[in-house]
């Protein structure tokens, strides 16, 4: 199960989307990525229980204490949220508890749910080129129309 943030973005024929995955600690990355980015993207945000937590799970904390640091996890991630939403960034949060990052059902879970009929994947460390959105649909238009 997973949650959708900003799912109404329209569908271009031809267009691209960049597909990534990151978890909540490297969201700042986006922001770089939508800077050099100008089409849609589809990004799977892995959220962890405790993710802000500076302790151990089963050290004394409260539940009431691990619900609310998930909530400001949340609020940041509505934070990003809202301020990329002209940018089309399509984001989807993968909810765990207690597992190692699974890459593969986020990159899994950005693509199934891509926007458009054509993705790139990329890393959330790697930033595409200046115009390669561009450069992309107009190779799509010119293999396809």
């Amino acid at each position: 199960d997973h949650i959708v943030l900003n799912p109404h973005i329209p569908v271009v024929e031809h267009d691209v989307c960049l597909c990534t995955q990151l978890s909540m600690d490297r969201i700042d990355r986006l922001h770089l990525i939508a800077s050099s980015w100008d089409g849609p993207m589809s990004v799977a945000v892995y959220f962890a229980s405790h993710e802000y937590s500076p302790v151990e799970p089963n050290q004394g904390i409260a539940e009431e204490e691990v619900s609310e640091m998930d909530e400001k996890a949340l609020q940041s991630l509505a934070r990003h949220s809202s301020s990329l939403r002209s940018r089309r960034v399509h984001f989807h949060l993968l909810y765990a508890n207690h597992t190692r990052y699974p890459v593969n059902a986020l990159r899994n879970l950005a693509v199934d749910h891509a926007p458009c009929p054509f993705v790139l994947v990329l890393d959330a460390d790697f930033m595409p080129s200046a115009h390669m959105h561009r450069h992309l649909v107009e190779t799509v238009r010119n293999v396809y129309a």
